[in-house]
């Protein structure tokens, strides 16, 4: 069995953003090298067996990853001197990620950039518009933005493979984000206006992600 799909059979979602930056076989081992004796203490105190090993290695180098690339974000956030718009980012972005599927780099280096390339566009499109997009255009944006999620979510793409059921339990967990998001962005616009934006786009981007890999849209796209 693929170790994806044994994955799968461990958790409601197989959805991950953020990976480490790999650009050598030394930094593939290093973080191999940590997972593995991660997973032998974690074996030993849950008392589970060696064929259990490779699920266990694998959902660290992903649990490994994934908090290495959100660190990346706050670093660059702070020199931008803007740590709290990496918070707002992170705190709006990530969650409805993990659940919505989309778009997934090949590699954890093509992912740590994507993640951190995506997220520098952001915050300079927020800083040209922000001052000028009226609030009512600010959730207008929000609420289309928010019906294509929890309409389309997930969009599982090739390298993922999760059962109609496990679909569904996203979907659910998609839309429940979504209502907390609501409240979120909505004390934010009465708070800290610039902060809202930065929120409203990072729902945005997992949109985007999303329609990266929405056969039906893109083949309009492309016919259009």
């Amino acid at each position: 069995m693929d170790i994806k799909q044994r994955i799968g059979g461990h958790s409601s979602a197989d959805f991950i953003l953020f990976d480490i930056i790999v650009f050598s076989k030394e930094e593939i081992l290093v973080l191999n090298r940590i997972s593995n004796e991660l997973a032998s203490v974690l074996l030993k105190k849950a008392k589970k067996t060696q064929y259990d090993r490779e699920v266990y290695v694998y959902g660290l180098e992903l649990i490994i990853s994934t908090l290495a690339g959100m660190l990346s974000i706050l670093a660059v956030s702070t020199m931008l001197s803007d740590i709290t718009a990496g918070l707002v980012f992170l705190f709006s972005f990530v969650p409805l990620r993990l659940f919505t599927g989309g778009y997934h780099a090949s590699t954890y280096g093509k992912c740590f950039l994507v993640s951190n390339i995506s997220y520098i566009v952001l915050i300079l499109i927020n800083n040209l518009i922000w001052k000028t997009v009226g609030i009512g255009a600010w959730v207008a944006l929000f609420v289309v933005i928010s019906l294509y999620i929890a309409y389309n979510a997930p969009q599982v793409n090739v390298h993922q493979n999760i059962n109609l059921n496990k679909r569904k339990r996203s979907n659910r967990i998609v839309k429940h984000i979504l209502v907390l998001d609501v409240i979120w962005i909505a004390y934010l616009g009465f708070h800290h206006y610039e902060l809202m934006c930065v929120a409203i786009l990072s729902v945005c981007l997992v949109a985007v992600f999303m329609l990266l890999t929405n056969k039906s849209i893109m083949k309009g796209v492309m016919e259009s």
